[in-house]
């Protein structure tokens, strides 16, 4: 009972400090990233991310939250908020992550006529090797 008393506190908590992000107080902001990075660091590693790339996905999930104040309106759960915009940023960087592929693809494809298949194998492990490291 005092567990989901706890729960329900942490909630109504983080329901007034997004309230107070909606109306661009940065403290609140700040106390939401303090309170709620960690969380959202495993959430992304649990999405298959590394410890940067997730790094940035908080990072970006915090700017949106931010950018977006105006939106958060109070109603429904308000981590369930917070981890749809992580989400949403999740999404956006995976289709921005299959943008990138596909113009690596794109550029194989269009090797110079005079290439061998040793060049086209050596510009595919390159371009892999690249996308290995960006990860």
């Amino acid at each position: 009972m005092a567990e989901a008393h706890a729960q329900r506190g942490s909630e109504a908590e983080l329901r007034s400090l997004l309230l107070q992000v909606a109306k661009g107080d940065q403290d609140a902001l700040q106390r939401v990233f303090l309170l709620h990075s960690g969380a959202l660091m495993r959430f992304f590693f649990r999405l298959g991310r590394s410890g940067d790339r997730a790094d940035d996905l908080v990072q970006n999930t915090f700017l949106n939250l931010w950018r977006y104040r105006s939106a958060y309106r109070g109603q429904g759960s308000p981590k369930g908020y917070l981890y749809r915009v992580a989400l949403n940023e999740w999404r956006r960087s995976q289709q921005q992550e299959a943008k990138m592929e596909s113009a690596w693809d794109d550029s194989i494809d269009q090797a110079e006529p005079s290439a061998t298949p040793g060049d086209v194998a050596v510009h595919r492990e390159v371009a892999a090797s690249i996308r290995n490291a960006l990860d």
